[in-house]
């Protein structure tokens, strides 16, 4: 019986750290609908999260957990007794107490190891507070959303949604988000997904920009799924004209001239695959101002020339 009785408790232990861990499929996911379907940002945001939490919502940094000698499972029940009112349970500000800082802002908990006390109080508040467990999956990849899209982070989502290569958008996330020291493995994560899940998130296509000369051009979205529309809108800057919009299909090859108008031109298109589009502004010389015509000097007026005297 006792051994039946380990076995059960060994099985239980698995089950419950299954039920922390968020899947890589929909990491990936949520990662590339947030970034505009941009998979290099998508890798980049998932090699990143693997480094830091292992994708585990119940994740204490583990300095901490040297530290302090308590396990994950520890901190994250006795968080969560405040739900129930079962003891022993743990406060806010014990969570954020200081005697339990491992760096100069506090320690990592969650699936992007928050750090800081502010925003430690912030997944307590859309989780605890509102009648969930800090650690539901859900609820922190919904907080992770405000962050990028509310929070302090949009210029961060920005940057990833334009990220060319997936060290780039790594080094980003990084350097941006996690605010974390620069490791190889996060590069090594990021890459992994990329190669395991890029093309499994649906039946999109993606839509690229190249731009030449100083106008502006926008693709929204950029990321759409096959059959549906999307808007194309061109905008010279002061002083230029729209020349071409060339639109190359990456599947086939086929190149496609766009019929291009003056002054700004928004165009509603669809596609089936993959589309670059590029963008050419020519701007017309400034014509130099012309200097005023100079002015003949006059002659001394014929009193005031100086009177001699004859000898």
């Amino acid at each position: 019986m006792a051994q039946e009785s380990s076995l059960n408790d060994i099985a239980q232990e698995e089950v419950d750290m299954a039920s922390h861990h968020v899947s890589e499929q929909k990491v990936w996911d949520f990662f590339v609908d947030l970034f505009d379907g941009n998979e290099y940002a998508s890798a980049g945001a998932c090699g990143n999260m693997q480094h830091e939490s292992g994708l585990y919502t119940d994740n204490a940094e583990n300095a901490w957990n040297s530290m302090t000698g308590h396990s994950d499972e520890w901190l994250t029940e006795r968080i969560n007794n405040n739900l129930t009112g079962e003891s022993p349970s743990i406060s806010l500000s014990t969570f954020l107490q200081r005697s339990w800082w491992v760096n100069s802002i506090g320690f990592g908990y969650g699936l992007s190891q928050w750090t800081g006390s502010g925003r430690r109080t912030m997944l307590w508040n859309r989780t605890i507070d509102v009648g969930l467990p800090i650690d539901d999956e859900d609820a922190q990849l919904e907080y992770i959303h405000w962050e990028f899209t509310e929070g302090s982070y949009k210029s961060v989502r920005t940057a990833m949604i334009n990220a060319t290569s997936v060290e780039e958008a790594t080094r980003i996330y990084c350097n941006r988000y996690e605010v974390g020291a620069w490791s190889q493995d996060r590069l090594t994560q990021a890459n992994r997904f990329y190669d395991t899940y890029s093309g499994s998130s649906g039946d999109y296509y993606h839509l690229y920009i190249n731009v030449t000369g100083n106008g502006t051009a926008t693709v929204s979205p950029s990321r759409v799924e096959v059959g549906d529309y999307y808007t194309l809108t061109c905008t010279p800057a002061s002083g230029e004209t729209l020349l071409d919009i060339i639109a190359r299909e990456t599947a086939t090859g086929m190149v496609v001239a766009i019929p291009v108008v003056t002054g700004a031109q928004t165009i509603e298109m669809r596609s089936s695959s993959d589309i670059v589009f590029d963008i050419s502004f020519s701007g017309t010389p400034p014509v130099p101002p012309v200097p005023p015509a100079k002015r003949k000097k006059k002659g001394m007026p014929i009193w005031m020339y100086p009177r001699f005297k004859r000898r």
